[in-house]
């Protein structure tokens, strides 16, 4: 089951925040992957393919399926500069260290 939240729109650029699927690997104790799709394609476009039988990455990995800022369920802002997406990113590596292995 997937869960839909709506994209908010922000005023404030620093409020933004990125939103996606998590998709636990088939094992315990797995590292995870960050997936950022195409700009034009929902992240969300990528579960059944993630999902399949024959696919092995959940084997290896546990899979974050994220939307970049301004696309999918991910918060909106007027600015689409690449240097403010990359802060965004950047800004969410820390929330997401728990369930990242390196």
């Amino acid at each position: 089951m997937t869960l839909i939240i709506e994209a908010t729109y922000q005023k404030e650029t620093d409020k933004v925040k990125l939103r996606g699927q998590f998709l636990k690997g088939r094992n315990s104790d797995l590292p995870t992957m960050i997936w950022l799709a195409d700009l034009l394609e929902p992240s969300e476009n990528f579960t059944k393919f993630f999902t399949r039988p024959d696919n092995k990455v959940l084997d290896v990995r546990n899979v974050w399926l994220l939307n970049y800022r301004n696309f999918g369920d991910s918060d909106h802002h007027e600015s689409f500069a690449l240097e403010v997406s990359i802060q965004t990113f950047l800004k969410l590596l820390p929330l997401l260290s728990k369930s990242i292995k390196y």
